[in-house]
């Protein structure tokens, strides 16, 4: 990542900490993620090993849009920085869309019509790709599914869209809160 174009929105203290000793955020960027880290709602999906942040904030005029910035982390605590998007434009309805499209794949985890995967989400601005796959659940608060999550790493030196991510298992509740925070940020966005 050399820093000029895939700035995170909203990074948690410690990869502030380390972005600027590597010397990838400048003092000003460091100021300018300071104030959007104020205006962001973070929406984070935890899962065996992993863990997604969808860090959203206003697209500034246009009031049916947000900036999403994602951030893939690795191991249990999600000690280690997988990857940091840049800035995408995506549509509110999108996330509620989002929303929809996992609660949807959890009903069919607890009814047992689901035996492999969902099809794709994709929203229309490409920014990312979530795929729900098989699972086991006795109910939304007990059980787990897998799930294929990956960001649009695209900037302006590369000729089509290239995605970074990761997979694997997710626990139902996890799933919930995630879904929870997805529908608090949109309509915290909404209220503005």
């Amino acid at each position: 990542m050399d820093g000029k174009n895939s700035v995170p929105v909203a990074l948690v203290s410690a990869d502030l900490r380390q972005a600027e000793v590597s010397g990838a955020i400048s003092g000003e960027t460091m100021d300018s993620i300071q104030t959007d880290r104020e205006q962001a709602q973070t929406c984070t999906l935890l899962g065996h090993s992993f863990r997604v942040q969808f860090n959203i904030c206003s697209a500034g005029s246009c009031s049916e849009h947000v900036d999403v910035n994602i951030v893939i982390r690795l191991g249990a605590a999600g000690e280690r920085l997988l990857f940091s998007s840049a800035r995408r434009f995506v549509a509110l309805k999108d996330l509620l869309r989002l929303a929809d499209y996992l609660e949807s794949h959890m009903n069919s985890v607890i009814d047992q019509t689901v035996t492999e995967e969902s099809l794709p989400f994709v929203p229309l601005e490409l920014a990312f790709q979530v795929q729900a796959l098989y699972g086991e659940a006795s109910s939304r608060e007990e059980g787990t599914f897998s799930i294929r999550i990956s960001a649009n790493a695209r900037d302006e030196n590369m000729d089509s869209n290239v995605y970074v991510g990761c997979e694997g298992g997710i626990e139902m509740d996890s799933a919930n809160t995630f879904v929870r925070e997805l529908r608090q940020a949109v309509a915290s966005f909404i209220s503005e």
